[in-house]
């Protein structure tokens, strides 16, 4: 007698609800690992068990179990000030004065220097 395939089994398992949910998960699972390029996995646990009566008869119970891949934990760069509390800039380092670069450019001053370099490119 030959083997019944399993994957015959497996597409009967609660009325094909089995097969769909290891074809969802599956597909999450590949979504997930290549988003975040961490693995994960997909896990099918089947127990069979006797059945009331007569023998012959078994029960039949599926577990389909995801685990996906968790993202990269988010990290900060803080600071330690004086007091000891967190920051986010770096208190030893000196403020830069930024100013609006929007307007219309400077106009260039000719120098001796600005000339032999203009020159020579």
């Amino acid at each position: 007698m030959t083997p019944r395939p399993f994957t015959d089994t497996l597409r009967a398992l609660g009325h094909g609800e089995c097969l769909d949910q290891l074809t969802d998960g599956l597909h999450e699972l590949v979504g997930a690992v290549e988003q975040t390029g961490r693995a994960g996995s997909i896990t099918l646990t089947v127990q069979v068990k006797r059945g009331p009566g007569k023998a012959g008869t078994v029960i039949v119970t599926d577990d389909v179990a995801l685990k996906l891949p968790k993202p990269e934990k988010r990290q900060t760069i803080m600071f330690v000030t004086n007091e000891h509390n967190l920051v986010t800039t770096d208190p030893r380092q000196q403020a830069l004065t930024l100013t609006d670069a929007t307007g219309p450019a400077p106009a260039l001053v000719e120098t001796s220097t600005t000339a032999a370099t203009l020159k020579t490119a």
